[in-house]
């Protein structure tokens, strides 16, 4: 069986696979290649690539998700707005519209390509832009939290807790 036939079994259909420590090592190695043995170093690693998915089971009750192209397409069009638009009042719906994309597709196709919903990528966003701000700036902690679509800071003091363990003005001291 080739490849192609063991992994999509429609034309416009893919197989998308969690990422697994095997699959990291193989793709963060690309980025550190001296120049002059780049052309064999990626021979070998699309042997590799090769030798990894031969192994790889897609018997029928290991069921992959897959997606079509145009809807990966519009899920990395909407990280896109979100990593640069987080600031603003984002919700399912109103991306649904925008990009005219049926909510719970959106919602699944999302999880399936990031690994994470739209909702936890979007605070991500917004708690990294506060970091860099805590330490970049000498705005209030309120100032912050509205700059990156907090409108309460109490709410902003409890998600970046949450995700950092430590309090913003904490985090500011370090």
């Amino acid at each position: 069986t080739t490849l192609a036939e063991r992994f999509c079994e429609h034309s416009e259909y893919g197989m998308m696979m969690e990422e697994t420590e095997s699959v990291r090592q193989i793709f963060s190695s690309l980025y550190k290649v001296p120049d002059q043995i780049k052309g064999h170093y990626f021979k070998l690693k699309v042997i590799e690539i090769f030798l990894l998915l031969s192994v790889i089971s897609t018997s029928n009750n290991e069921k992959r998700a897959t997606y079509r192209k145009q809807q990966v397409d519009i899920v990395k069009a909407v990280n896109e707005y979100v990593s640069t638009q987080f600031m603003k009042r984002i919700t399912i719906e109103t991306l649904s519209e925008q990009f005219d994309v049926p909510t719970s597709t959106l919602k699944r196709c999302f999880k399936g390509v990031y690994g994470t919903t739209i909702h936890q990528y979007l605070k991500e966003c917004r708690i990294n832009a506060a970091k860099r701000l805590l330490h970049e700036t000498d705005q209030s902690i309120l100032e912050i939290a509205n700059a990156v679509g907090y409108e309460n800071g109490s709410k902003f003091t409890s998600a970046f807790k949450e995700a950092t363990g430590v309090t913003p003005s904490a985090y500011r001291k370090v």
